[in-house]
């Protein structure tokens, strides 16, 4: 016999025959129980989760955001980004793009939604690199010009040409130096002449007299920009040395120019 319908619980059953002369047998009782089904597990939310290219970008590049989320009990309906990491979610796909104005860490976040209503949000934290120093163009060059005297040199013309916006600063060392530094911005003015996106910038307080030992170091920068170096020692019945080299940012040190 079958049995159908019944709640959970525990029961006793005892069967019962009867013949034609009206005899009736019963058997022994038997207890079983009947274990309720067990009730339906709530859905669970969405995983959310997220990668992006390349890993280390530089400062303006555009970079791949990719949704790596998952849902166990339902199709995810909904992505919500933040690139800013405290603003608020703009509505969008599995991949976006997105590109970053400042170096440093960067907080992104997306929140993820399926069909069943639920939702979750993760956030990620990538660093942007700063974005790598060019060549200044057009190249600065600086020209020195001279004759040699019993004790040092005699300096007749000073001059440098550099793109506007750079910034050129010159300083004096030793004998002779009386103007001991001084900077300027290349900008066109009545007192400098441009040409090919170049700006000319004369220099006159140093053209004079160096004793031997004297050195002139010229350094021209730009924000960004890789610059030039330029140092210029006086010797005693001797040659001056030159020694042209870059200026990488943020270093302020000279070092080799990068082959063209």
């Amino acid at each position: 016999m079958t049995f159908a319908g019944l709640a959970g619980g525990r029961y006793t059953v005892i069967a019962r025959q009867s013949d034609e002369a009206g005899n009736t047998g019963s058997s022994a009782a038997q207890s079983f129980t009947v274990t309720a089904p067990p009730a339906p597990a709530a859905p669970s939310p969405p995983v959310a989760s997220f990668t992006w290219v390349p890993q280390t970008p530089t400062v303006g590049q555009s970079v791949s955001f990719v949704s790596k989320s998952s849902d166990a009990s339902s199709a995810i309906t909904g992505y919500g980004w933040d690139f800013a990491g405290s603003g608020p979610f703009t509505p969008g796909g599995a991949l976006m793009t997105a590109t970053f104005s400042t170096p440093g860490a960067h907080t992104v976040r997306l929140q993820v939604s399926d069909a069943n209503g639920l939702s979750s949000t993760v956030a990620e934290t990538l660093q942007v690199a700063p974005r790598a120093p060019t060549l200044m163009q057009p190249f600065p060059i600086v020209r020195i010009a001279g004759a040699e005297t019993s004790g040092g040199a005699r300096i007749k013309l000073l001059t440098v040409q550099a793109p506007a916006g750079a910034k050129v600063a010159i300083s004096c060392k030793g004998r002779g130096c009386k103007t001991k530094s001084e900077t300027r911005v290349a900008s066109a003015s009545s007192k400098s002449n441009s040409r090919s996106g170049a700006i000319t910038l004369a220099f006159p307080r140093f053209q004079r007299r160096l004793g031997a030992g004297a050195m002139l170091q010229i350094r021209i920068t730009k924000s960004g920009q890789i610059g030039k170096f330029t140092s210029f020692k006086i010797r005693r019945r001797k040659l001056p040395v030159r020694v042209d080299a870059c200026l990488r940012p943020p270093s302020a040190s000279p070092s080799p120019c990068p082959s063209q």
